[in-house]
């Protein structure tokens, strides 16, 4: 994983919800948050991979 990966998902879930905020129908507006739902999902994924892990004995 590279920051560049985390940041661009990050960036995009913004523009999503912004574009999702500032649609003028419904119908954009609901697919704009199931975009930055998804590209918060991918983000939350990288930045889960790279907390360190505990050893599980």
């Amino acid at each position: 994983m590279s920051e560049d990966d985390l940041a661009y998902y990050e960036q995009r879930a913004r523009q999503e919800t912004n574009a999702a905020a500032s649609a003028d129908h419904p119908e954009a507006a609901s697919a704009h948050r199931q975009l930055a739902s998804e590209y918060e999902s991918q983000a939350r994924g990288l930045r889960f991979d790279r907390e360190p892990r505990k050893d599980a004995r």
